[in-house]
Formats: structure tokens, sequence, C-alpha cells
């Protein structure tokens, strides 16, 4: 029953997109937000912290590259809070604390055009 539902689970994380290729011939990593390096601040086009991703690249005010400007649905921080703006009311849409990994919730998600990253 449990090797069934492994397989299962499998082939679901294969269908959906969710699965990279491994280092090794065979082997399956399941990408999410451990893909966002050591040190960095990451933003994602998905939730999870899957899709394509953005490392920002230091500290303070970064406006994002137009493929994910209002695309961004996750974030991950490693040792730096950060901030999510909008341009186009300018407000702040968002406050991820460091050493987080989320979702952003339904009114943030997807209007972020500019990051702060705190140092």
């Amino acid at each position: 029953m449990r090797k069934a539902l492994a397989t299962g689970l499998a082939l679901a994380f294969v269908t959906s997109g969710i699965v990279t290729g491994g280092a090794h011939a065979g082997e399956v990593t399941i990408a999410g937000y451990e893909t966002c390096p050591a040190g960095k601040v990451c933003v994602y086009e998905r939730w999870h912290g899957t899709g394509p991703r953005w490392e920002v690249p230091g500290c303070g005010w970064w406006e994002l590259p137009s493929w994910i400007r209002n695309e961004v649905s996750s974030v991950r921080t490693h040792g730096n809070a950060m901030r999510l703006l909008d341009l186009a009311d300018g407000t702040i849409v968002g406050n991820v604390r460091a050493h987080t990994s989320t979702n952003l919730a339904s009114w943030e998600d997807d209007r972020a055009d500019k990051v702060y990253v705190e140092c």
C-alpha cells in the first residue's frame, strides 16, 4: 500500500511539472524553496517556492524584472527581511520576516513590482 501511494505521489508530481531532474540518472528532486541559495532572498512565480525564481541581487530597493513583475506568489528569505511594493498605488503589499518560506496572501499575490531587502 505504501509503495503504491509513493508511486502515485511521484507520478502526480511529475505530471504537475513540480519535479526537476536530479544530479544522477533516474534521481528525482522536488523543486521548491530549497532552490534559493543560502544567504539569498528569492521570489517565485508560483506558490510553495515553485515556478520561475528570481534571486534578489542584494540589500536595498530592487525593481523586479519584467518577466516576474506582478507575478510573485511565494518568497524565501534566509537572513534578511523584505518588503514588496506595488508601484501602481505606491503601497507596501507585503512584509516577510527573515528566515521565512511563505506563500503570499491573496491580497499580496501577483502585485509586487519592487522589493526591498533589509540588511
